[in-house]
């Protein structure tokens, strides 16, 4: 008994010799051995729920069956087996001598059960941690030497070393949560000195009779004033220029309780008196827990510069809308109706009227092809399809004046399609002469009937280019047409823009041209020829995305690249440009945040490479021609996006060389498949088959 008495005493001397409860609680469950038992676990419960183990054992052999039970069968989340039952039940349990049914009870699982087997216990009992009404761990104290037995006795003695166990634990946390509790409070009020300090807006809180109690340099700046001579001080007697606007809406926000947002403020400029200062003031109620309101907290933001760049805008637009006045090429724009709402001087003579004339008409009227056909063209704008086509207008006279267009769809700041935009060249005499020249080899067929393949695919090639060159050349033109005007003297800003457009325009002409002598090469049989390598299929994938990685935007690519499929030969810079042209193709006309697959896989002796998305698809009627030259299908989400056209016929001409074969598809959940088929064996390092 006497023994017992000095256990506890020691006890309570290790417990009360440190906060850090877990070293202590572990000197604990070594101190009950072997006085109290062979074995002692604490099982101690986390504020976050979690369990953890701290075990001593009486003999040393024993150290890898401790571990083997410590790992066993951990209990899954939420669920208390074995000793953690006394946490729910906060009674203990003492078992006399430990049989199969004690066991049982007390096994997490079945490899425990085995484990408990093997360290022979005799005797054991659990007691709850407990303290100011919180469970927060047990004891179990288990004995393996034969004819120990544990009484009632014991049990007293186990729950009194338990009692003072969780007495420190208890008082262990609550030090170390008063500890976080004024830590956080003191991180609290230097984040909002930080905030008040580093805040580029103005921030004051002001009380029930509108004293400064707290603001920030920013305010006071805009007060043009200083904080220290703000502080204590009421609106009335100190808010520099705008005290008569701010008093006002201060008390309303006092009386009503309600907050007012982004009041606009205009004051003049102590630096700039000529220059007015512009700022969005915002105020908020400030209540306790009560909900009394304390007094006000208001938020000051300058926007001076705001409405600067608003008004060098508005001087923007107007320049732009000379330049558009101004312009060789016909601008014609209309609402979702169809109505004219600007032509300009040049599109309007084209015609043979005046601006002033066609203004509020719809453009219908003034086409002299099919009405039916001109409003699905019309139609197919208004639902965000970018064209180039040639339509016929009819002249003021009857006659009919033909133009080369190109169509987009015009939308708003929130991206909804509000109307129309087509420029217009007149390509009337163009035709006139191309109509005379082919009567002309129609009675000369005989002498000709040789050249008629090469004539035939350089007039496909000069038709198509024409299309994808008049666009930049007539924006390049308009603009130089625009800075040589006689009668405008342009300002410097505006130099410097209509040579920005030029020098863009530029850059998309000479993309073109790269394009062009690419698809050239490859379709003659010299294109830059690289040795060709047995390349596995991932390295390819992988090299060609990092090829357009900057290009994707908000794309997500998924990439399913088995690594152990077999290689391909191949020239892998060409293969790297296949993968890339169809990952952008994907990225570029699909929506914004558009979801690309990339998969490979061996289909039979071929190798089989897809892209496919889950953009708006491809319609049907254009799946055969997706691959040729200049082609563009005509999809609502390719809206205003850029493009020659010759990126998959370049992608196709690559394949072919390697005796392979591309094709599109869609697929039946929605979204286009291009899918590319590669020969296995090594006869594709001799071309196509």
């Amino acid at each position: 008994m006497y023994r017992r008495l000095e256990l506890l005493t020691r006890v309570s001397e290790i417990l009360a010799s440190s906060l850090d409860y877990e070293a202590t609680l572990r000197q604990v469950a070594w101190l009950a051995v072997p006085e109290l038992a062979d074995w002692c676990a604490v099982h101690l419960v986390d504020t976050d729920g979690s369990v953890r183990v701290m075990v001593a054992y009486a003999d040393q052999s024993q150290a890898t069956l401790v571990h083997a039970l410590e790992r066993a069968d951990p209990p899954p989340p939420g669920q208390a087996p074995g000793p953690l039952k006394v946490l729910r039940t906060g009674r203990p349990v003492l078992f006399p001598r430990v049989g199969e049914e004690e066991l049982a009870w007390l096994a997490r699982g079945p490899t425990h059960l085995e484990l408990l087997r093997a360290a022979r216990l005799q005797s054991e009992l659990v007691v709850p941690l407990s303290a100011r009404g919180r469970n927060v761990g047990v004891v179990a104290l288990a004995t393996a030497e034969p004819g120990r037995t544990y009484t009632d006795a014991d049990l007293a003695l186990a729950e009194e070393l338990a009692r003072r166990c969780a007495l420190a634990v208890d008082n262990a946390r609550l030090h170390r949560e008063t500890q976080v509790a004024l830590h956080r409070k003191e991180e609290s009020l230097a984040l909002l000195d930080t905030l008040l300090r580093g805040a580029p807006d103005g921030l004051a809180f002001l009380d029930r009779e509108l004293r400064w109690v707290r603001l920030n340099e920013a305010l006071a700046t805009a007060l043009r004033t200083s904080v220290e001579r703000l502080v204590g001080r009421s609106v009335a007697e100190d808010a520099a220029g705008y005290s008569p606007s701010i008093e006002p809406l201060l008390r309303r926000v006092l009386e009503t309780g309600e907050p007012l947002v982004d009041s606009e403020l205009s004051g003049a400029s102590t630096l700039a008196p000529w220059q007015p200062r512009h700022h969005l003031m915002s105020v908020y109620p400030v209540r306790n827990q009560a909900g009394e309101i304390l007094g006000i907290g208001m938020v000051l933001v300058d926007i001076t510069a705001r409405k600067q760049a608003e008004n060098e805008l508005r001087q923007s637009e107007e320049r732009y809308r000379r330049l558009v006045e101004t312009a060789n090429e016909g601008i014609w724009l209309v609402d979702t109706e169809t109505r004219t709402t600007f032509v300009n001087q040049r599109m309007a003579a084209m015609l043979g009227y005046q601006p002033a004339e066609i203004a509020g008409r719809s453009i219908l009227e003034f086409m002299a092809a099919d009405q039916s056909l001109a409003r699905e063209r019309i139609r197919r704008n208004l639902a965000g399809i970018s064209e180039q086509l040639d339509v016929p207008f009819r002249h003021r006279d009857g006659r009919t004046v033909l133009a080369l267009g190109g169509t987009s769809p015009v939308t708003n700041g929130r991206g909804d399609i509000v109307g129309a935009l087509g420029m217009f060249s007149d390509i009337t005499e163009r035709k006139r002469a191309e109509a005379e020249r082919d009567r002309l080899a129609g009675a000369n067929a005989v002498l000709i009937d040789e050249l008629q393949h090469a004539l035939g695919v350089r007039e496909e090639l000069l038709a198509a280019t024409s299309h994808e060159l008049r666009t930049p050349l007539a924006h390049i033109k308009g603009f130089t047409s625009s800075l040589r005007q006689p009668d405008v003297e342009w300002d410097e800003a505006t130099r410097q823009d209509f040579l920005a457009e030029i020098e863009r325009e530029a850059d998309r002409l000479s993309g073109l041209i790269g394009d062009l002598l690419s698809m050239s090469r490859l379709e003659s049989g010299v294109a830059q020829q690289h040795p060709r390598t047995e390349t596995a299929p991932d390295a390819l994938v992988s090299a060609g995305l990092d090829r357009v990685r900057g290009l994707l935007g908000d794309a997500r690519v998924r990439v399913d690249v088995p690594p152990n499929l077999p290689p391909v030969l191949v020239d892998a810079a060409q293969l790297e440009q296949v993968v890339a042209n169809l990952v952008e193709n994907a990225a570029k006309y699909g929506p914004s945040n558009v979801e690309i697959g990339v998969t490979a896989a061996q289909i039979g002796s071929e190798l089989e490479l897809a892209v496919e998305d889950n953009g708006p698809g491809i319609p049907d009627d254009d799946l055969e021609r997706v691959f040729d030259k200049f082609f563009r299908a005509r999809t609502t989400e390719q809206s205003g996006v850029p493009g020659t056209g010759l990126g998959l016929a370049i992608s196709r001409a690559i394949v072919q060389t390697h005796g392979g074969r591309v094709w599109a598809e869609n697929r039946p959940m929605g979204g286009a498949r291009l899918v590319v088929r590669l020969p296995l064996e090594p006869t594709n390092a001799r071309g196509p088959r």
